[in-house]
Parts: C-alpha cells; structure tokens; sequence
C-alpha cells in the first residue's frame, strides 16, 4: 500500500505511457519542446537590407527572420527596384530556421541597377521580398534599399606637377561629373605672339660687340644696327651659320611689341594678318586634339563585379576650348618671322608655333596638359615606367593615335575627386579604351 502523498512512477513523468505523449510536447513542424503549432505558430516575421545604403557594385544582403520554423525551411528572396512593374534584379534562394540570408553564403553585388535616362537619377531605391511557409514579407516602405550613383559635381581645378629628368611641367586641368559622365576640361588662354630672333657679336669679327636683332629678308640675314643713324637693318657681318641664333618672343603692347618680361622691345611691327589665317590654324588644332582624345576611354572602378553600363564605368569625355583672358593653362601661339607658316620653331608645352604643321603637334602638347609623358628617345619620358613607342601621340610620329596608359596621371586624379565626393577611400580605378 502507498504512502500517502507519494507519487506513482507513472505520474512523476507526467502520466505517459508507451507511445504516449506528454502535455506540452512538440509537435512536427516545432522548433522547440513546450510548443505547439496552436500556441507557437509558424511565422515569417520581417525581411531587411543590410546595410541600407549601397552604391553600384557594392556588397549587400537581404535577411529574413521567422520563428518556430522546422529546420532548413526552405524560402526565397528577391530585391527589385520600386517601378511600376517591380523590376526584380535580384532571386536567391535559402534555407533556415530563423534567420535566411540571400544570398546564403556570400554578398550581393549591386550591380544590374543600371542608371540611365535623361536626366539620370541620383539614386535608386530596392524594396526587398521573402517567401517562406506560404508567407511572404517585404520590407517596410521607410527601409529600402538605397542604391546611389556618383553625385554630379561641378568642374574641380586639378593642378600636379610632374618631372622627367631634367624636364617638369605642370598637368593642370578641371574635373566634372554630370550625368554619369566624366568631363574634363582644358581651358586654354592664348596669346597672339610672334618669333624674334638675336644673337651676340664679337667686337674683333663683326666690329661690335652685344646682343644683335636679326631677321632674314629673302636669302640673306640682316641685323638690327641701333648705332646707325637712322637705326637700321643692315647685313650681318659673318654667315649665318657661324653665329647661334636664339629666339625672343614678343607679345603686342600698345603699337610696339615687347618680350615676355618687357624688358626688351623689337625695332619694327610685326605683320597681323599672316597667312593661313590665325583663327584657322588655332580652330585646326582644337579639331585635332578632339580627334585624338574625346570619346576614346571610360573611367572603370576595379574589382567591380558589374559589367552593366553606368554602374562602375563612365565615359570620359575630353574637352579643349581656348579662350583669350582666361583658362587653366596660358599658351603662346607664335607666328615665325618669316610668316609664311613656315616651320622654323620647335614648339612645347608652352609655345605653339602657328609654322608647326604636323597634325599632332597640338594633341601632343594638350597630352601633357592632361599629364602625359613624351615616348621618344630624348624626350620627357616617365621615369617609373619608361615606354618608347614611335606610333602614338607621345611618340616620335605623332599619330592621332592616343593609349590609355597616356591617362594614368588624370586617372590618379580622377580617383583622389571621386574619393573624396563619395567617401569610399579604398576604391580604385583604371582607363580603357572604349
């Protein structure tokens, strides 16, 4: 007989029996003993971004949460872009019990949220679905996903000296970004100038001493002589050729012509209506170096898993305009002093020679604007990574013919600005051809 008080075998387990269950048991389809699918139902609880704010290319995930789910439910997400038709650009599919990621074991890459149109938006925005257990679940209205482009940027001055050897120029340029587009520009002032030329005497061969204009008239070479009364040109005492000529130029000042730092003045007026015409020759060259750079590269972020177009590539459009009180670079265009167009001045980065008719001369010197190096022997080559190269623009030949690697100085810049406007400071890119 049983002690009063005391508990059967049978009881203290609750009364089960072979095959029995318990009060509280689980059933299938629980995730956890003590529930039942009446008192904890299966739910599919909420879908999110993380994080909320992306741009082109960059990783994201779309997680779903739920409760009480049998192990390894299967369920599927999407993302699309908030149109009026839902454009899904994202379906994976996942597998849990409370917690589903999609993708499942890697990011996403956000990159067929392709920006296009005119005006180009700033931004779209991903709502994200799931589906699990007959449920579906979005995320909230207020907590899309905000995929950003680039914001458009007014131009930015660039300004970089550069150094090869015994040469050094400065790369100076502005930078913008409108409508998923690169622009750079090169505003050029110029002066109208012309080529005089002097060399010294020697008081026991020429009968004088100091420094001599001189011009040649037809075949022969004359010299300014100031002692003359009237100062006048006169034959060079000696040949031409036992002489070094150097080069002055002058600039208009008033009625006369005076040189660079005004120190000297020339003793006559130079002629103002050469021929080919001034604006024909200075329109020329602009033609030239479009044809030579714009619309030849892209702008690409590297490791950027998009190939789509806009997202991590941009076409780099490239500008020249001249303009005669302003621009980022001062330019001398120099007519010779024979002024027939004849060639007889080497022009740089900073004297054009309106004689200098070879057709990349202008693409040339703008390539060193933009922070080009020379790719001929003698030349100002980079000195990192020399490349000789007769046939491109930098090169010997001077075709029209510009390479990519001939931007990696602008892309250097480029990278410093997007940078600094989108706050990602790891990125990095490189020019292709297009």
């Amino acid at each position: 007989m049983s002690d009063k008080g005391t508990t059967s075998p049978a009881a203290a387990d609750g009364g089960s029996k072979p095959g029995g269950s318990k009060p509280g048991d689980s059933k299938p389809g629980d995730s956890k003993p003590g529930c039942t699918t009446e008192t904890c139902p299966m739910k599919l609880i909420e879908v999110h971004w993380t994080p909320l704010e992306a741009m082109c290319g960059d990783p994201v995930r779309l997680v779903a949460t739920g409760e009480h789910l049998p192990e390894n439910t299967a369920a599927q997400g999407k993302g699309m872009i908030k149109t009026s038709a839902n454009k899904v650009v994202l379906t994976e599919s996942s597998t849990g019990q409370s917690t589903f990621e999609f993708p499942k074991d890697k990011t996403w890459a956000v990159k067929v949220v392709v920006f296009s149109g005119s005006p180009v938006p700033l931004q779209h925005e991903l709502k994200g679905e799931a589906t699990a257990i007959g449920m579906t679940v979005q995320t909230p209205p207020s907590a899309p996903l905000v995929v950003k482009r680039i914001p458009d940027k007014d131009p930015e001055g660039v300004s970089k000296s550069i150094t090869s050897g015994v040469y050094g120029w400065t790369s100076v340029f502005k930078i913008s970004f409108k409508d998923n587009k690169f622009t750079v520009l090169i505003q050029m002032q110029y002066k109208k100038s012309w080529k005089g030329q002097w060399v010294s005497f020697d008081a026991t061969l020429d009968g004088a001493s100091g420094v001599k204009f001189i011009k040649k008239v037809g075949a022969d070479w004359q010299f300014w002589n100031a002692s003359a009364t009237p100062p006048a040109w006169a034959p060079l005492p000696r040949a031409i050729g036992v002489y070094t000529p150097a080069t002055m130029i002058f600039i208009k000042d008033g009625t006369g012509f005076k040189n660079r730092d005004g120190s000297e003045t020339w003793p006559e007026a130079f002629p103002e209506t050469p021929t080919p015409s001034f604006d024909t020759v200075k329109d020329g060259w602009l033609a030239n170096i479009h044809t030579t750079w714009d619309g030849k590269f892209k702008l690409h972020r590297k490791t950027c898993p998009s190939s789509d177009a806009n997202c991590c590539t941009w076409p780099i459009k490239i500008e020249a305009k001249w303009d005669l009180t302003s621009g980022e670079k001062l330019v001398y265009l120099i007519w010779t002093q024979s002024w027939a167009g004849t060639n007889d001045g080497r022009s740089n980065a900073v004297d054009w020679y309106m004689g200098d008719n070879r057709t990349g001369l202008a693409p040339h010197e703008f390539g060193h604007l933009l922070g080009a190096y020379d790719e001929y022997t003698g030349g100002a080559v980079d000195p990192a990574n020399t490349v000789i190269d007769a046939n491109t623009i930098m090169g010997q030949n001077l075709p029209l013919t510009a390479k990519s690697r001939h931007l990696d100085n602008l892309c250097k810049e480029a990278t410093t600005k997007i940078r600094a406007w989108t706050s990602h400071s790891l990125w990095e890119f490189e020019v292709q051809n297009v």
